[in-house]
């Protein structure tokens, strides 16, 4: 028996292995990380006949609990089952140079809005610290169940909430309706916070649990004050740490104003499967860092991804650059290679559409521009996105 492996998961994973060699339809989907590639020769998997490297992707629903959860405790335990258990059969069974890899890819992997893919249609106010009387109002702005209106609309059915639409600063009722409006359409739901504090994280996990949401996106503040030092997240972080494990809630903090090394170095320390990233190739541009280096910095701990597209265009007199928003597959960002790169997550991560659309002359012609370019993102995305 392989260390830290309960014999009712060897004994489950044992006969799962069988299933995926034998080609039948399996319930535990297994996704393989390099060495490992979908449709590659089993041997490929392999270093002088043992297999080194495989990563499990699980959705299993724990007695108790609520439907879907995932099960992310026992993910270590689970890969480590799974490595025993191939190469016992990997000793004991003859395999041709062509026995395929029956490995499925990112089956749970899902397409979705959040509020920040209508800023200008929800409207703000110093957005910008080195603007703190600019202001967006919209005559309507746009409430929780309109953005659910929007991702029905669209054909999404997932949204995430963001600080900019904070959910806890709306009555009680209109909480309530949110929730079960997205329940009766069918539209899982994310939530978005900002800061790592103990006593507003144990708030937000709450409202995560009421909205049988799985995963909760922050930024890296304590104290109100953004943590540009990554060495302060750690410590904070352990103090929320045991409520997570205890509700499977993953908590995703944003990259933003942290060189990606530094937090991946803070990601490596606390070593969790409920601590990971939020990635958003854009936002390091402020550090400054590239999209691609921040990505192959962060992959192995993407729990979400914001999929932003951008443009960087020299001014008209060449003297700097002005960097600009456009909608998805218009822009910089090589999606084809930004999910291949992706595959270094252990986590099936959800893809949540972010636009940047430039000011226009009036408010409302900014919000009809938003609304222009989640049109053309959807539908762009759903190619690589089926869910």
């Amino acid at each position: 028996m392989p260390p830290n492996c309960a014999s009712d998961v060897a004994g489950d994973l044992e006969k799962q292995v069988f299933i995926l060699l034998k080609g039948e339809s399996p319930s535990i989907h297994s996704v393989a990380n390099p060495p490992f590639q979908a449709e590659d020769n089993f041997q490929a998997g392999m270093h002088n006949g043992r297999i080194t490297a495989i990563c499990l992707r699980l959705e299993v629903t724990a007695k108790g609990s609520r439907p879907e959860q995932r099960i992310s405790t026992r993910w270590r335990e689970m890969l480590d089952c799974a490595v025993y258990w191939l190469n016992l059969i990997v000793e004991t069974m003859e395999f041709s140079q062509q026995f395929p890899v029956v490995l499925v890819e990112r089956i749970f992997m899902k397409l979705g809005i959040s509020s920040y893919t209508y800023m200008w249609s929800i409207g703000f106010q110093g957005a910008n610290p080195a603007f703190p009387n600019k202001a967006a109002r919209p005559q309507h702005p746009l409430t929780p169940l309109g953005l659910l209106q929007k991702a029905r609309d669209l054909g999404v059915s997932l949204v995430q909430t963001g600080p900019n639409l904070g959910l806890d600063q709306y009555p009680e009722s209109e909480i309530e309706s949110f929730i079960q409006t997205a329940k009766a359409w069918g539209i899982a739901l994310e939530l978005g916070t900002r800061g790592l504090d103990y006593d507003h994280l144990v708030r937000q996990v709450a409202l995560a649990k009421r909205m049988d949401a799985m995963l909760i996106r922050t930024l890296p503040e304590i104290g109100g004050k953004y943590a540009t030092d990554a060495r302060l997240i750690p410590p904070v972080v352990r103090q929320i740490l045991p409520i997570l494990e205890q509700e499977g809630i993953q908590l995703a903090i944003e990259n933003g104003k942290n060189p990606a090394a530094e937090l991946r170095a803070a990601l490596d320390e606390l070593h969790s499967p409920h601590v990971g990233i939020v990635l958003d190739m854009v936002n390091s541009l402020a550090v400054p860092e590239g999209w691609k280096e921040v990505t192959q910095l962060l992959a192995p701990h993407a729990m979400c991804v914001h999929y932003k597209d951008f443009t960087i265009r020299r001014a008209w007199h060449m003297m700097g650059f002005i960097c600009e928003g456009t909608p998805a597959g218009q822009g910089l960002v090589e999606t084809e290679w930004l999910l291949e790169t992706l595959k270094a997550s252990p986590y099936d991560f959800n893809v949540i559409i972010e636009l940047w659309p430039p000011e226009q002359p009036n408010l409302e012609d900014a919000i009809a521009l938003e609304q222009q370019w989640a049109d053309k993102s959807v539908p762009y995305l759903r190619k690589y996105i089926k869910d």
